[in-house]
């Protein structure tokens, strides 16, 4: 059983498109003023993943294994 104790639920969520070459990072400005999110990253149907680091509050590197094609959506508290 898995017990959620004081999950916040309020939040700001930014989701965008991108196309990645393998080994080659590159930006997103999700402009949610935090650092504090989670995010998901998705090539189609399947679960995707990248190497990610926060630049700011404002904005994230990422690093993909493969190029693809994919979404990416963040969700900060």
């Amino acid at each position: 059983t898995l017990i959620l104790a004081g999950l916040e639920t309020t939040g700001s969520k930014y989701k965008t498109t991108f196309t990645s070459t393998a080994g080659v990072p590159f930006t997103i400005t999700h402009s949610l003023n935090s650092i504090d999110f989670v995010y998901q990253v998705r090539n189609g149907n399947d679960d995707a993943a990248v190497d990610l680091v926060r630049l700011n509050n404002n904005q994230v590197q990422i690093t993909t294994a493969v190029g693809f094609t994919g979404t990416i959506t963040f969700v900060a508290f």
